[in-house]
Order: C-alpha cells, then structure tokens, then sequence
C-alpha cells in the first residue's frame, strides 16, 4: 500500500518531486510504517485509511 501512495502521489502536479516528498516523510517516520516481519507489531491495528492520513499529514499532501 505504502508503494501504491508513492506511485499515486507521482501522478499529481509536480511528480517526481511530489513522490520525493512522500518518500522523504516515510522515512522521517518510518517506524510509523513498519510492521513486524510484515504480519506483526502495532501497525497491525492501523487501518490503511489511517496510514494514508499519516502520509498527507507528514508529506503536506491532501487527497
């Protein structure tokens, strides 16, 4: 999903440096993004409504 938002955010005004700006705030928060061994952790409750918010809120984009 996290790869999806990149790719979406690369399409809007300004895209390879909108995408940049995603990928920047991922990494700014990453552990916000992360899962244990991909099937574990606290991410598990997150719901992927809640993960985009979080990235339009880090990266300053707005669906």
């Amino acid at each position: 999903m996290i790869v999806g938002c990149i790719i979406a955010a690369s399409t809007l005004e300004g895209g390879k440096e909108t995408a940049k700006k995603v990928m920047a705030a991922i990494a700014a928060h990453r552990e916000e993004f992360e899962f244990e061994r991909h099937a574990g952790g606290p991410n598990m409750d997150v719901t992927p409504n809640q993960i985009i918010e979080r990235l339009e809120s880090y990266s300053g984009l707005t669906r």
